[in-house]
């Protein structure tokens, strides 16, 4: 069940921010540059999509971390950052970790999935369960490190 949640939770992230330009009648979001790290419990996350949920309703960033950890968030096209403000934060795996921020390549069957290589609690899978949150500043977040304790 973690698995299909997870692949249609990239398969929806992919799909907003490839409809997100005029051509689709949606506006532009405002973003600043948000890149970081993510870690559990000190160990580095490869493959996990990071979402930034800002807290006023608009829309989301996301970007799948690379074998290190890092990811590079994107609203309206991959890398582009993330809106302003006061955002919930979700952890889910995402599939084998991509190299190169923006050309994420996205597995559309999740039963082709493979299993995570570390387990998380299900709860950082959704942002209003993970008790993640974070403050992202007007010029943006640079180098951010996400440890998950």
């Amino acid at each position: 069940m973690n698995r299909l949640r997870t692949g249609l939770a990239v398969i929806l992230l992919a799909g907003s921010i490839a409809g997100c330009g005029s051509a689709s009648g949606l506006t532009r979001e405002a973003t600043v540059p948000v890149n970081g790290t993510a870690t559990y419990q000190g160990t580095p996350l490869p493959g996990y999509l990071i979402t930034f949920v800002p807290v006023d309703g608009r829309r989301s960033a996301g970007g799948l971390t690379d074998s290190d950890g890092k990811f590079q968030l994107g609203t309206n096209s991959p890398g582009d950052g993330c809106p302003p403000g006061r955002c919930k934060v979700s952890v889910a795996w995402g599939g084998p970790p991509q190299e190169e921020p923006g050309n994420e390549v996205l597995i559309e069957d999740p039963r082709k999935i493979p299993k995570a290589p570390i387990k998380l609690p299900a709860t950082l899978e959704d942002p209003n369960t993970s008790g993640l949150e974070v403050e992202v500043p007007a010029g943006g977040l640079r180098d951010y490190a996400l440890e998950i304790k």
